[in-house]
């Protein structure tokens, strides 16, 4: 009988022991090669704590055409209020046949028969890649055996930056493209110099962060507090802006370059289940505005 019990016991931590194990896999911390995502399937990648979602999501005003992006997922923030933090392939749109992979080879891939094969990859074939995961903080990553990262989301950014997000000189923030044009209208850059710069058509400037000129090494970050930073090579601030909220109990935060050209900080506010932005950095909005229009004046003038 005591035999019996413990054999019994014993079977049961083991299955519990296991659960614990196999947990991780279910919840999506570990996709291994050949892994794939359907638009017909509206299947998903979830990071371990439920807060990102990798998926195929309708953002544009043509119910027919998706993208693969990550999203916010937490049951806190009602899908509605589920903002996208990346998406693939440079806002690369495709049909309702679409999947995407993670090949055998390691290569992350968005293909789409219907408008002729691949749309976007990760370009890590032969890279040694062994997994990928949907990290806690939103980035996707593949991994080599030895857990070591060899590609990140997080190096290609869309519009927007999470926290722990770092952005590096010649890196790029850009509003989704219009119809009408081959490139996105506003964009957000560091220059050589360790400037943040708002551009318009990448050639106009109209909004520039007040660091210190001609230092080197510098990249930029948003940290979980509410900061948004430039950081020296020894991860000091030389420039910081602060959210209206800026130390309080905020568990969700994002900065974007919206649509209309101004940088803006978001955080979640529980209460009234609502992002609010706790700061911009062009506080009159008009600003951007009378910038393009001006140059737009500039341009009709010359062309009389």
């Amino acid at each position: 009988m005591f035999e019996q019990e413990c054999f019994i016991t014993s079977l049961f931590l083991l299955c519990v022991f296991n659960g614990f194990l196999l947990h991780p896999l279910v919840a999506g911390v570990i996709i291994p090669l050949g892994s794939k995502l359907s638009v017909i399937d509206n299947d998903r990648w979830v990071s371990s704590n439920g807060d990102f979602a990798l998926e195929f999501l309708n953002i544009s005003d043509d119910t027919e055409l998706y993208n693969v992006g990550i999203r916010f997922n937490s049951e806190s923030i009602p899908y509605s209020q589920q903002k996208v933090v990346w998406v693939a392939g440079d806002y690369s749109q495709v049909g309702n046949k679409s999947y995407f992979q993670l090949t055998l080879e390691g290569d992350l891939v968005l293909f789409d028969p219907l408008q002729g094969g691949v749309r976007w990859n990760s370009g890590t074939v032969n890279k040694s890649v062994f997994s990928a995961a949907l990290h806690d903080n939103g980035n996707l990553v593949l991994k080599d055996r030895n857990q070591n990262i060899i590609w990140k989301s997080f190096d290609h950014q869309t519009d927007t930056l999470l926290p722990g997000q770092t952005f590096y000189p010649y890196r790029e923030l850009s509003t989704r493209k219009s119809p009408m044009s081959l490139s996105s209208p506003y964009s957000l850059n560091m220059n050589a110099s360790g400037h943040l710069l708002l551009q318009w058509f990448s050639n106009i400037t109209y909004w520039r962060s007040k660091n210190p000129s001609a230092s080197s090494n510098l990249t930029a970050s948003l940290n979980t507090s509410g900061a948004f930073q430039i950081l020296d090579r020894s991860s000091k601030p030389v420039w910081s802006v602060f959210g209206e909220d800026y130390n309080n109990s905020v568990k969700y935060r994002f900065l974007k370059l919206d649509v209309d050209g101004n940088l803006r900080l978001y955080s979640w506010i529980e209460a009234s289940q609502l992002w609010r932005s706790v700061w911009q950095a062009v506080e009159n909005q008009c600003e951007v505005l009378l910038i393009a229009c001006a140059h737009l004046r500039e341009l009709r003038m010359a062309n009389v």
